[in-house]
């Protein structure tokens, strides 16, 4: 729904179970619809197979983050966030350490924010240091507009996908 969510901390969660399995992930928060708020919360150490081990966005969601934390969530899809047929705003966000867990020794999978058939804005974010695969990785469906941000230290590369690199471009750096 339409929530707000302020100075809370997801810490530690788990969205693997085969009970009630949906195809989403989402270990943190999963959103479904609506455009929930999130101002300066924290998403640490949480865990999602399907995607987004700290945050799930589907089905045209559009989630707002303001100066949000993203450390060390793990997926074997889409490590910290995955948009799947959504949106949203990320502002002042900082993404790091986080990984995914591929089947095998590839590192071409998404580590950070992994887009599917998805358009999020990202300004003023931070992409840094994740574990294993890239930082910022979106299929040909998607269109990620990312400016005034920072995407650097990804063993992967920076960008990967159909994502081509932004460093240069809109005020982005690495």
């Amino acid at each position: 729904g339409n929530v707000v969510f302020e100075d809370c901390r997801f810490e530690a969660n788990d969205a693997s179970s085969e009970v009630g399995y949906t195809e989403t992930g989402g270990g943190g928060v999963a959103c479904n619809g609506g455009t929930p708020v999130l101002r300066r919360c924290v998403f640490s150490e949480n865990y999602a197979r399907d995607g987004g081990g700290g945050l799930g966005v589907y089905d045209g969601s559009a989630p707002i983050l303001e100066d949000v934390l993203f450390v060390d969530n793990r997926s074997d899809i889409g490590g910290s966030i995955i948009f799947d047929g959504a949106a949203g705003t990320l502002s002042g966000v900082t993404i790091v350490g986080n990984r995914f867990e591929p089947d095998s020794d590839t590192y071409d999978g998404p580590s950070a924010i992994h887009c599917i058939d998805s358009a999020p804005t990202l300004e003023r974010v931070i992409v840094a240091f994740s574990e294993v695969g890239v930082g910022l990785w979106a299929d040909a469906a998607s269109s990620p507009a990312v400016s005034c941000s920072d995407v650097f230290g990804n063993p992967g590369g920076n960008y990967g996908g159909v994502f081509a690199d932004q460093t240069g471009l809109n005020g982005n750096i690495s």
